[in-house]
């Protein structure tokens, strides 16, 4: 294809990339539907977080299980699932920047 050239009765831009690489253009509507489903991703993301981490702050210092002291303040169940919404808030917020 040449620059400029039109596919299935669209018309494409071509643009020389890094390396002499030459790509197509994203069409005007699929940029426009993956830059909200990223801004979507990272908005949720970040709203996980912060519930997750206020949630953690709450519980505050606390140990669960078998230890050789003794556990002045047990754990609330579900903590451990707070950590898990946390790590997935990063995975899905780098996969918004991608």
């Amino acid at each position: 294809m040449a620059a400029g050239s039109t596919v299935a009765g669209r018309a494409y831009r071509w643009t020389s990339g890094g390396g002499g690489a030459t790509v197509a253009a994203m069409p005007p509507v699929r940029h426009l539907v993956a830059t909200a489903v990223s801004s979507l991703m990272i908005g949720a993301s970040a709203a996980i977080a912060a519930v997750a981490f206020t949630r953690i702050i709450r519980v505050g210092n606390c140990a669960s299980g078998e230890q050789q002291f003794v556990i002045a303040r047990e754990c609330p169940d579900g903590t451990d699932m707070l950590i898990v919404w946390l790590a997935g808030a990063v995975i899905l917020f780098l996969l918004g920047l991608g």
